[in-house]
């Protein structure tokens, strides 16, 4: 097998709320609408080096840009890099290790910095059934200016537990989980504690199709009474329940090419309006690969 591969993607689509504002909300002063169509770039390429037996490190990078039509100041371009180490203890017991550097830019300014680490231990307890656990610990540093109460620079402590499962009557492949994180800001305005689930499914359908399902739940409480909490401010606390749904019907056309649709949904619900708003994406492209 060769040791690298990556893809290509190229699409477009429709964001109904590029700026992820509510109901009631005004718009900024410099913008008209919160909708556009927008073109999606992607690409990642990955090299796999054999260390030693049972033993892998890889590279990746991976890149995604977003331009958008009506609000080209919202054009986003990401790009993740990642350093990953497996080592095989037994052919059921993975270890993984992952350091990875996250930078976002809008509007070809630098947005945010993340910079993280993740060990992780992974069993498989049956050929059908594997559970992971793992800690991250990220850092990240937004780079634009901001009232000291509303500093979004933090450090992100996450503990996962993950399930994963297939089942050979229906070709279903899937997972589930829980996680717990616990976000120390440098403003008041963004410490919180995270409790959250999640669950995925990969099916088979017909004439090649393959679906993919997604969905997670989050339950956001924080700590201090926040800023925009009433109109003098600090009146209490913010609460945020958070879904995000996605849902994508993949297609071969050819051994390195592949279409795509994807439906992507999340809906942000807080006590405080500010916060509370709703997003959908529809998106479609080609895929290449090699």
């Amino acid at each position: 097998a060769k040791p690298w591969r990556g893809s290509i993607s190229l699409g477009g689509g429709y964001n109904n709320n590029v700026v992820a504002l509510g109901e009631g909300v005004a718009l900024p002063a410099d913008i008209s609408r919160k909708s556009s169509a927008f073109a999606r770039l992607t690409a990642n390429v990955a090299y796999d080096w054999k260390l030693a037996p049972g033993d892998t490190l890889t590279a990746g990078y991976a890149f995604l840009g977003d331009a958008y039509e009506a609000l080209s100041r919202y054009n986003i371009d990401d790009h993740f890099l990642s350093l990953d180490y497996r080592h095989v203890f037994s052919p059921d017991l993975l270890f993984g290790f992952r350091a990875s550097d996250e930078l976002t830019r809008i509007d070809g300014r630098a947005f945010r910095n993340e910079v993280a680490f993740r060990p992780s231990l992974a069993y498989r307890f049956t050929p059908r059934f594997a559970t992971e656990v793992a800690y991250s610990l990220a850092a990240s540093d937004f780079r634009f200016p901001t009232l000291a109460f509303q500093d979004r620079d933090s450090r992100a402590q996450t503990l996962a537990v993950t399930n994963y499962f297939s089942t050979p009557a229906t070709r279903l492949t899937g997972r589930f989980g829980f996680f717990h994180t616990r976000n120390n800001a440098d403003g008041s305005d963004f410490d919180f504690k995270r409790n959250g689930f999640l669950v995925g499914a990969t099916l088979p359908l017909f004439s090649n199709i393959t679906a993919d399902a997604f969905y997670l739940r989050n339950f956001d409480r924080y700590d201090n009474p926040n800023s925009l909490a009433s109109a003098a401010g600090f009146a209490f606390a913010r609460k945020d329940d958070i879904d995000r749904l996605a849902i994508q019907l993949g297609r071969p056309i050819s051994t390195s090419l592949s279409l795509y649709a994807r439906y992507d949904y999340t809906k942000y619900h807080s006590n405080i309006q500010f916060f509370s708003f709703d997003q959908h994406v529809v998106s479609a492209g080609l895929i290449f690969s090699f």
